[in-house]
């Protein structure tokens, strides 16, 4: 029985998962799904929850969009520099609470390594045209 409510609750979450998929994003990879891409130019969509404003090692500010959840129950997240598509801190903000997609290389890029710090699956965009 303990069995079958497993796979009962498993089939539940990716069904659950696969109704968020936004229409409009044919090959698309959910933020969960983002670790099964490292290196490779994809789509991925998913709810930013959390913005969080950080320095990185080498003294660069930087915003991590946290997808699905706050940081570190997060499954992947959007880097963006303030020295380029983020010194709009308006359109950064907006995206809070959004469904949003970003195209681009997934990376867990070792710069953004911190003591203590997980690397999550990321996004660094460098352009507004990456984040739909």
């Amino acid at each position: 029985m303990k069995f079958l409510t497993i796979i009962f609750c498993l089939i539940c979450t990716i069904m659950t998962a696969n109704a968020q998929k936004p229409a409009n994003c044919e090959n698309c990879f959910s933020a969960l799904e983002a670790n099964e891409h490292i290196g490779e130019n994809i789509r991925v969509y998913g709810v930013v929850k959390h913005i969080k404003e950080d320095t990185t090692d080498q003294g660069e500010d930087v915003y991590f969009l946290n997808f699905d959840d706050v940081y570190p129950n997060n499954n992947f997240s959007i880097i963006a520099f303030k020295n380029s598509y983020a010194n709009r801190i308006e359109s950064i903000t907006q995206l809070l609470n959004e469904k949003v997609i970003v195209t681009g290389v997934v990376t867990k890029d070792l710069k953004f390594k911190k003591e203590g710090i997980e690397l999550k699956p990321s996004i660094i965009v460098n352009s507004e045209s990456q984040i739909k």
